[in-house]
């Protein structure tokens, strides 16, 4: 049941890490990976992202609008933690830490890895 539960999040975990890391082999070559990579990276991770919240959202009993996964595909940086912070407190701080990464994940393997200053 857990598995099951859980696949959103692995399936993300397996996306963002391919990605990261062809964001960073593109960055030490000197090369950006396309702008719709990125925005299919974005779209693909609010989608898992809104798999899991629905999925979680009904055992937790949190009510919301029926257009919230709508919400969590296309704004999943600022809903999820939301959503994190309502249902859990201040157990859902570190989650909402994780989030954060991997919104900007992306930018800072760029800039580390390509070694040019903001």
């Amino acid at each position: 049941m857990a598995a099951r539960y859980l696949f959103p999040i692995y399936a993300l975990l397996v996306v963002s890490l391919f990605y990261l890391g062809a964001e960073a082999f593109a960055a030490s070559r000197g090369y950006e990976l396309s702008v719709r990579s990125a925005e299919l990276y974005f779209l693909l991770a609010g989608f898992l992202l809104a798999c899991w919240v629905d999925r979680d959202r009904a055992s937790r009993s949190f009510s919301a609008s029926f257009d919230f996964p709508f919400y969590v595909i296309f704004f999943w940086a600022l809903v999820v933690p939301y959503y994190l912070l309502r249902t859990r407190g201040k157990s859902g701080i570190l989650p909402t830490l994780l989030i954060f990464i991997l919104a900007l994940g992306p930018t800072l393997i760029t800039l580390i890895f390509s070694g040019d200053t903001p």
